[in-house]
């Protein structure tokens, strides 16, 4: 997929002060009386979208719980950061097993995916593009989902790609990407812009338009 350049916020107090009144810092003061890290991501983002509206806690809820835990030291079980975790979907006007049908054409993905990208979809397999992404299928369930690792060097760290194909009313799919282990706003932002571009795409294959 091709990167490109997101309209990431500066990750800065001033920043974040000028959005939501309060300063990195401050926020960081109300997580810790909250009852700090143990409480875990989930509980402390139900703390603070209490006090934050919605469209402000879209927009820096993600930052505020990478950089609480980076200040305290959080990683999980691997010894690694959470980092930020991003789901992109798309309804699509075609059963699973259409949607399925094109995704494992490993010469439709060319169409979709990137620049000349390739597949051969099947657990071993490889996929390419000359965009720099690059990795292997460890998981194709027909119809279902399937797990792609992540070997571009600009995206270090970041957990294998699970998209899952999900039957919706009206024959239609809920094609679904979720991607963990993100260790930068701006990487996060970068592969939601292009994760996006490449489901309308697909869309748009699957759909005939």
């Amino acid at each position: 997929m091709k990167p490109n350049k997101p309209d990431t916020p500066p990750q800065t107090d001033a920043a974040i002060k000028k959005d939501t009144g309060k300063s990195f810092k401050e926020w960081f003061a109300i997580l810790d009386a909250a009852g700090g890290p143990s409480l875990g991501r989930r509980e402390l983002s139900l703390h603070f979208s209490k006090i934050e509206p919605k469209a402000m806690l879209v927009k820096w809820g993600p930052s505020i719980n990478f950089e609480y835990e980076k200040k305290h030291g959080v990683v999980e079980k691997d010894g690694r950061p959470k980092g930020y975790t991003i789901c992109i979907t798309k309804s699509i006007a075609a059963p699973p097993a259409a949607v399925y049908a094109v995704v494992e054409d490993g010469k439709s993905w060319k169409k979709w995916f990137g620049t000349n990208a390739k597949a051969d979809v099947k657990e071993g397999g490889r996929y390419s593009c000359d965009d720099g992404d690059q990795g292997t299928f460890t998981r194709v369930r027909k119809d279902k989902d399937l797990r792609m690792t992540v070997e571009n060097p600009r995206h270090a760290g970041v957990d294998p790609y699970d998209i899952v194909f999900q039957s919706a009313p009206k024959e239609k799919t809920t094609l679904m990407v979720t991607i963990n282990r993100i260790q930068s706003r701006e990487l996060a932002d970068e592969l939601r812009d292009s994760w996006t571009v490449a489901f309308d795409q697909l869309k748009a294959l699957v759909e005939g338009k």
